[in-house]
């Protein structure tokens, strides 16, 4: 295997790298700077970077950024496998994100009651493939989706499932899956919320989804006042999650429910296209 570093003099500047280019190109000071870097490679991030490519085989290329200035400090992309004759391109999306928090103390968690047919479901292990599809089916087509790929991916979700699970600090208590029975007696699953004691004490919520035909009926505030309820009665005074900025009606459930912005987070995204 064949490794090339790119780097400017003082390993910082502002290097364009595109699949199936011939060169690289440095924007940084008063002219451009092309080195050519061999048919193997080909052209992008314009981030302020270091970047290593790797040659792997000969229709694809590893690629491994590394971050050394900007907003997201030490930043580290996950290491993609890019087939030429389909990637010509590679750039990076941020997408910003709020982290709102809760306190729970001397606050009241009563969930609203669900409209007929709908049932509150405790966690038990023998629901997590239901929790991994249902979380598929409410965020496969939204935004969501694209700032963490495996939402829309059916895999991704249950691999995601048992990923939680696994933690440490997994509160079943703060965990629900609702289901619905329909007048002709079909059932579904419509809504998943899962909750996690991070490594501060906090509750973390995991994912908070209802698919989309059911949504408008109180299922997503139902799901959360019983995962803060499952958090206090776990001993546990402040909450948190995040959400991205552009989903206004997430955003306006959480404030309703009492939750605050507390800071703007930006999340690095890895986006090939042709």
């Amino acid at each position: 295997m064949r490794k090339i570093n790119i780097l400017t003099g003082q390993n910082t500047g502002n290097w364009e790298i595109s699949y199936g280019a011939l060169a690289a190109t440095n924007r940084t000071g008063a002219g451009a700077q092309t080195r050519a870097i061999g048919l193997e490679f080909t052209a992008s991030p314009d981030w302020t970077r270091r970047l290593r490519p790797l040659a792997h085989e000969r229709l694809a290329r590893k690629v491994d950024f590394t971050q050394v200035t900007g907003r997201v400090k030490s930043w580290r992309a996950a290491t993609a496998l890019f087939v030429i004759e389909r990637v010509r391109h590679v750039g990076l999306t941020y997408f910003k994100r709020f982290r709102m928090e809760i306190e729970l103390a001397g606050r009241q968690c009563v969930p609203p009651r669900l409209l007929p047919g709908y049932r509150m479901l405790p966690w038990d292990d023998s629901l997590l493939e239901l929790h991994a599809e249902t979380k598929y089916r409410s965020f496969h087509s939204e935004i969501d989706a694209n700032v963490f790929p495996c939402l829309g991916d059916w895999a991704g979700c249950h691999r995601l499932m048992h990923e939680i699970r696994g933690k440490q600090g997994f509160l079943p208590g703060a965990t629900w899956l609702i289901s619905h029975t329909a007048d002709d007696g079909t059932l579904e699953y419509c809504g998943t919320i899962q909750g996690i004691r991070d490594y501060a004490g906090v509750g973390a919520i995991q994912n908070l989804g209802v698919t989309p035909e059911h949504r408008g009926r109180q299922l997503g505030t139902a799901l959360l006042m019983r995962a803060l309820d499952g958090f206090y009665q776990s001993g546990i005074r402040r909450a948190f999650l995040e959400v991205t900025a552009q989903n206004d009606g997430a955003i306006r459930l959480y404030q309703r429910v009492g939750f605050s912005k507390a800071r703007t987070v930006y999340k690095a995204v890895e986006v090939a296209y042709s």
